[in-house]
């Protein structure tokens, strides 16, 4: 009871400030109960989907479950259930979804990527939490900025002691780059920048799910599935690095798209353009 009034009286607060600010653009509205659980669930299927020693065999499950009971988590939070149904559905996660998990594996998944989970969740909650908390008439500015800053960090390769520095970093916001790109896509105002990011938020997906350079469990499972004999580390990681660079590449085009309707189209779309100028630079010379 007491974090739901905080949470009202900081809801009241940046609505009353963003009206005052933006002549009543936003809305004030009481913040869904499940989305906080929802993004907790969802940090923790992205910390053991990507720890290092993945397996399909013994993590799927896990993963699975975490995702899609975060998914219909948050959902149904955002389609606008009341708060005693949430709380509801909050009560039988936490009675049944313990006891379908390996709490040790979770832990281990958890323990190795806790900067990566912590990332994931808070974007995840991000998209729901500009329309409820009534922060910033830009959602979906904000996302690009921050797939635009992610993406830096992802090519950032020269010098190598940068490169060494921002190894943890890179890790951390890798899958998060994905994210970002997706709730850009679904956000972003014009059906050609829509389509740009789509495919962007397409290759970012097969790069980062499938053609995982330090894990090739999922891709060995893509190729057995297609009757393929699966492909060696190397072409794996060429595959993930020019999949990710043409993400970027799409993301650029799209700003330039969509910069009439941005309110600070040509910072991001110069900073897009250093990451995929750095990465020409990098491979060309």
């Amino acid at each position: 009871r007491t974090w739901l009034k905080r949470m009202c009286a900081t809801n009241l607060f940046w609505a009353r400030a963003t009206e005052a600010r933006f002549g009543g653009m936003m809305a004030c509205s009481i913040p869904p109960t499940a989305l906080p659980a929802a993004a907790i669930l969802f940090g923790m299927g992205v910390g053991c989907f990507y720890r290092r020693d993945f397996s399909v065999a013994a993590h799927t499950n896990i993963v699975v479950d975490l995702l899609g009971t975060a998914c219909a988590a948050g959902l149904a939070a955002c389609a606008g259930m009341a708060p005693a149904l949430q709380l509801v559905l909050l009560a039988a996660i936490v009675l049944v979804l313990p006891a379908r998990l390996d709490r040790a594996q979770v832990m281990v998944g958890v323990q190795k990527n806790p900067s990566m989970m912590v990332i994931a969740a808070l974007l995840w909650l991000s998209g729901p939490a500009f329309e409820w908390l009534s922060v910033t008439p830009f959602g979906w500015e904000i996302t690009a900025a921050i797939a635009c800053f992610m993406a830096n960090v992802q090519l950032a390769r020269r010098p190598a002691a940068l490169k060494r520095r921002l190894q943890s970093v890179r890790v951390a916001t890798g899958p998060a780059y994905i994210l970002a790109t997706i709730l850009t896509g679904l956000r972003c105002p014009g059906a050609i920048a829509q389509l740009c990011l789509l495919f962007g938020s397409i290759f970012a997906m097969v790069a980062g799910i499938i053609c995982r350079p330090d894990n090739n469990e999922m891709s060995t499972l893509a190729a057995r599935r297609l009757g393929v004999e699966a492909p060696p580390v190397t072409k794996v990681t060429m595959c993930h690095g020019i999949l990710m660079f043409l993400s970027v590449v799409l993301h650029f085009v799209a700003i330039c798209f969509a910069a009439p309707e941005m309110a600070f189209p040509w910072s991001l779309g110069l900073l897009f353009l250093f990451a995929i100028l750095a990465e020409v630079q990098r491979r060309c010379l």
